[in-house]
C-alpha cells in the first residue's frame, strides 16, 4: 500500500480500512543514498501530530538471492491510533518531510470501518459508578495526572522489541464493549480484561520505562508503561505493585500481582493501550510488525 514520492521516499500503511479503536503502522522508506540530508519526518491524523523513529536498515528487496548487499534501505516508522468514537467513513493521514531547504507532504486516504463491538451488563460498587462528592477532586486530579503522563513519552523506540500478552490467559471482556454499570450505560471498555486470580503474576508486555505506578480511583493499583514515541500500556486492578516510577523494564519483567482493586466485578487484569493520547485495542499491538 505504497504512495509517493515523498522527497524520494515512499509511504506505506499497514491497511487502508482500519476499524475505530484500531492501530495503523505507517512507514516511510528511502532507497540507499536517497534519504535527504537534515531529514525531519512528522505525521498528523485528526489534528494529532505523531513523530517517526528510525527502523533497522533493510536489504534491498531487488537483491538476488544469496548475493551480498552492502546498501540498505533507510526506513522510518510510526504508530497511529484510530479513536473509538471516530466517525465511520473517509479520513486521511498526512506525512510531512522537511529538510533545511525543502518541504514535501503526502496525503494517505483511509476508510474507517465500524468495529463489531458488543454490550455487557456489569454490577459494581455504586460509588464507582456515581462517585461521592468528596471523591470528585481525586478523580479529576488523577485524570489530569494521567493526561500529563501520556503527553510526556520518552523518545526511545522501545516498542521495536515487540509486544506479548502480560498474562497468558483468556480474554473475558473485549475492547470496545459498551458497558452498562448497574443498569446504566456508563462507558465503553477502553482495554481488554484478562482472566486472573488474585496474586497471578502480571508481566510487562514489552520493553519500556515505568511512567506511573500508584492507586487510581477507577483502575485501582495501576502501572503505566511508556514504550517510547507516544506508545503506552496500562495494567489495572492489581493487588500489588512491584515496580517503581522511572524504572526500566523489558518484556516479561514482573510488574505486580493481579487483583480486584478499583471498579471491578471480580479479580482480573485490565490491560489497556494508548497511542498518542488515543485509547486503542491493546491486542492490536501483538500484530505490529515493522
Amino acid at each position: 500500500m505504497d504512495a509517493g514520492p515523498l522527497g524520494g521516499g515512499h509511504v506505506h500503511l499497514s491497511r487502508r480500512d482500519p476499524v475505530n479503536g484500531g492501530i495503523l503502522v505507517v512507514t516511510v522508506s528511502f532507497d540507499p543514498g536517497k534519504e535527504p540530508a537534515g531529514l525531519h519526518l512528522m505525521g498528523s491524523f485528526e489534528e494529532i501530530d505523531f513523530p517517526f523513529f528510525p527502523l533497522p536498515g533493510r536489504p534491498l528487496a531487488s537483491a538476488a538471492a544469496g548475493a551480498p548487499v552492502a546498501a540498505r534501505v533507510s526506513t522510518w516508522g510510526a504508530l497511529v491510533g484510530v479513536a473509538y468514537d471516530h466517525p465511520v467513513g473517509a479520513s486521511a493521514i498526512y506525512v510531512h518531510l522537511d529538510t533545511p531547504t525543502s518541504h514535501w507532504a503526502v496525503k494517505q486516504d483511509i476508510d474507517v470501518r465500524l468495529g463489531k463491538y458488543k454490550s455487557e451488563i456489569l454490577k459494581v460498587d455504586p460509588t464507582r459508578v456515581k462517585p461521592p462528592e468528596d471523591a470528585l477532586p481525586r478523580i479529576e486530579a488523577e485524570k489530569e495526572e494521567t493526561a500529563k503522563t501520556y503527553a510526556a513519552s520518552v523518545l526511545e523506540p522501545f516498542l521495536l522489541q515487540g509486544f506479548n500478552l502480560p498474562i497468558g490467559t483468556a480474554v473475558t471482556s473485549r475492547y470496545g464493549n459498551k458497558r452498562l454499570f448497574n443498569g446504566e450505560l456508563a462507558s465503553y471498555h477502553s482495554g481488554v480484561d484478562l482472566r486472573a486470580r488474585v496474586g497471578t503474576p502480571v508481566h510487562a508486555a514489552g520493553e519500556a520505562r515505568v511512567a506511573l505506578a500508584k492507586n487510581l480511583y477507577y483502575t485501582g493499583n495501576t502501572v503505566i508503561l511508556d514504550h517510547g514515541f507516544g506508545i503506552f500500556t496500562l495494567y489495572g486492578h492489581l493487588s500489588k505493585i512491584q515496580v517503581a516510577e522511572g524504572q526500566r523494564v523489558v518484556g516479561g519483567d514482573l510488574l505486580g500481582l493481579a487483583g480486584a482493586t478499583g471498579r471491578v466485578t471480580g479479580p482480573h487484569l485490565h490491560w489497556g493501550a494508548v497511542v498518542h493520547g488515543t485509547k486503542v485495542n491493546p491486542l492490536d499491538l501483538l500484530r505490529v510488525t515493522w
